[in-house]
């Protein structure tokens, strides 16, 4: 269905497309299957199966990280540069949950003269590991060059066994740091380094979270601001009207993308067809962000004010909105003044900066997103 989806919105608008899949897939709760055993022409062209990963996400009992996203990225880069090499003059990498802008991605190369027989790597750049930026897996670009010589790289990168104990190397390492570790095999062994792709308002291109945090999350001191240029944009100044990419929970569920789709493609009585002139697009897109934004009552507008809703998670995928009782909020103004400081006991003080793990995006990241001037 996911699939689906995907080829009748933002899909359509691509040259080739491919769908990567893990070799083992769950069929429902605790049911799993191995797709390597399935006849040939079981599945439609466009889906490949990661056959050689090595290492299981569905039984990795005793291990911290479950998630083999490394494994899979660079298995499957190594596996277009094998089987498919040279079909493209950019490659973008985009997550499953990612509404993807094609058209714009196509302009901005055109009006920025870059060409794919140089050495590109941008997205959304994160700044706050100093010692090697990287751009955000949700939406990543390669030109032709950059991508198969990293696949080069990759296919001959030093085994786990090799490497030296602690931090991230250019190596087969298990976890889902591919974000970082691609980095680094691109600096370490081709120097090349991630661009961020910031409009000319310091908007940016690619949104990581819901837009409704974007759009009403101001600068605060917590890992996506860290780093980051004081010109670029925040609050109704953070999101590009000429978006490379969307990405957040609101199209983890198969609609999401339609809504969308249908918001911004879709002339009246054109269900879903066609693309809309250039000159008209980023209207279509302001009036989208602006209709994200009132969907919070006024009170609610920013996460900073004396809002009497819950922390804003509004989408035009979900419309429910749930109210905090008034007694219950003379409650909490009859108390003392609260400690703006967080004190969270985990083993590994890097893990907190991983966003895209649910886990930490719903725990300790949204406490973080929502209250940006506590300590934690």
């Amino acid at each position: 269905l996911k699939r689906e989806e995907i080829l009748s919105t933002w899909g359509k608008r691509c040259d080739r497309i491919r769908f990567m899949i893990d070799p083992i897939v769950e069929l429902e709760s605790g049911v799993y299957s191995d797709a390597r055993e399935l006849p040939d022409g079981s599945l439609p062209d466009d889906v490949v199966i990661v056959s050689d990963m090595k290492r299981p996400w569905h039984n990795c009992t005793g291990q911290a990280e479950c998630r083999m996203i490394w494994e899979k990225v660079w298995r499957s880069f190594c596996w277009i540069n094998t089987h498919e090499p040279h079909t493209a003059d950019w490659y973008i990498k985009v997550d499953s949950d990612t509404f993807l802008f094609p058209d714009n991605i196509r302009e901005y190369i055109q009006q920025h003269n870059r060409s794919s027989e140089d050495h590109h790597y941008f997205g959304h750049r994160d700044y706050h590991r100093p010692q090697w930026n990287f751009i955000s897996g949700a939406a990543v670009a390669y030109s032709s060059k950059t991508f198969h010589e990293l696949a080069q790289i990759m296919q001959n990168m030093p085994p786990a066994s090799n490497l030296k104990k602690g931090g991230f190397w250019c190596g087969d390492s298990a976890g889902s740091h591919e974000e970082p570790l691609t980095a680094i095999c691109l600096k370490k062994h081709l120097g090349v380094e991630p661009e961020h792709i910031r409009d000319s308002d310091g908007r940016e291109r690619v949104m990581l979270f819901e837009l409704i945090y974007h759009l009403t999350v101001s600068r605060g001191d917590w890992w996506y601001w860290k780093g980051k240029p004081d010109n670029a944009g925040e609050l109704e100044g953070c999101c590009s009207y000429q978006p490379f990419a969307f990405h957040g929970k609101d199209f983890k569920e198969v609609g999401g993308f339609y809504k969308l789709e249908t918001f911004l493609y879709s002339p009246p009585g054109d269900h879903r067809q066609g693309t809309p002139p250039r000159f008209h697009f980023h209207y279509k897109v302001k009036n989208y962000l602006r209709k994200v934004k009132e969907q919070l009552p006024s009170s609610a507008s920013s996460p900073r004010s004396n809002s009497t809703t819950n922390p804003p998670n509004a989408s035009l995928a979900s419309e429910t909105m749930l109210w905090v009782k008034d007694e219950y909020l003379q409650h909490l103004k009859s108390l003392g003044p609260i400690p703006r400081l967080v004190h969270v006991f985990f083993p590994d003080k890097g893990f907190v900066g991983h966003m895209e793990l649910s886990m930490v995006r719903n725990g300790i990241g949204n406490l973080i997103l929502q209250n940006p001037k506590w300590q934690v």
